[in-house]
């Protein structure tokens, strides 16, 4: 239940994360960035206080996750320039589904403890599919083949990541944990996108990384941008499986419906009525995530 907790906590901070860009308006590898390098920074007074004795593994899998999440995360931001970004997203959720059949796979003994239970196990499968389906539908936007292949892209970095950052941790966690792995996600995320801008100055093509309200946008986001790693490496630590906890954390999209309408004054074309019915799928995950034996 605790993992339930965890989650939803995360799609809070989540629905903030994703909304900001909304008031800055700031190029998206250049949002990146700054949120990035400003994250890093304000965490580095901790560096210090903290225990790094942990295996070399855990470092190259944190390292390698924040990597894919970097590609991801500029492949998302390229892809909603030419789409709809909301369509890129509703897509992108399907990952969820080939996550939760492909762990069982990655993690030995796994699918025995899975399979234990088949009310469980189809049960969980049917959620996660139907918290998909409900997330592709609640936003009334034309999704086309060319969408569908801009996503796989994006399927696939922001997949191998969660699988990396679910074997880093493990199914231990602790504070110390879950600030050194957003501490190596920003520092490697800062590298990613810094190389990433110095690439278009390589070919010519720079980009002004002090437009805008800059300074701003990366502290708000940064802050957020640590919430966000240390609740999901907590929930990821009681759900095991990446593919439940995408499954559950799209409850972010409600947040995200309400705070247009009711904060930003800003319409928004989404069915609050499926958003509840995700609400529901989510809660209904976590409990039988809670059957799934150690």
């Amino acid at each position: 239940m605790i993992g339930i907790f965890f989650t939803l906590a995360c799609s809070v901070v989540a629905a903030f994360y994703f909304i900001c860009n909304d008031f800055f308006s700031i190029r998206g590898d250049v949002f990146v960035f700054w949120r990035s390098v400003l994250a890093t920074m304000m965490m580095l007074p901790l560096v210090p206080f903290l225990n790094w004795d942990y295996e070399p593994a855990f470092f190259l899998l944190a390292a390698g996750a924040a990597l894919f999440a970097a590609a991801g995360d500029m492949l998302t931001f390229n892809a909603s320039r030419v789409y709809s970004s909301s369509a890129i997203a509703r897509v992108s959720q399907f990952r969820n589904v080939i996550l939760f059949c492909l762990w069982p796979l990655i993690v030995t003994g796994y699918w025995d403890r899975l399979s234990s239970n088949l009310y469980i196990l189809f049960g969980s499968f049917f959620l996660i599919v139907a918290t998909a389906v409900v997330m592709f539908k609640m936003r009334k936007n034309a999704v086309g083949m060319k969408v569908i292949f801009a996503s796989l892209p994006i399927i696939f970095c922001i997949g191998v990541s969660d699988i990396f950052f679910t074997l880093g941790i493990g199914q231990t966690s602790s504070w110390n944990m879950m600030i050194v792995i957003a501490i190596v996600f920003s520092s490697v995320m800062s590298v990613a996108s810094g190389g990433w801008l110095l690439g278009y100055r390589a070919i010519g093509r720079p980009v002004d990384i002090f437009h805008g309200k800059w300074l701003k946008a990366g502290i708000i986001n940064g802050a957020l941008f640590i919430g966000v790693v240390v609740l999901k490496g907590f929930a990821l630590s009681y759900l095991e499986n990446p593919g439940l906890f995408g499954a559950m954390l799209a409850v972010y999209t409600l947040w995200l419906y309400l705070l247009h309408k009711y904060w930003m004054k800003r319409e928004d074309h989404s069915d609050p009525r499926l958003g509840f019915v995700l609400v529901i799928c989510s809660i209904a995950l976590g409990i039988l995530s809670a059957y799934i034996p150690k």
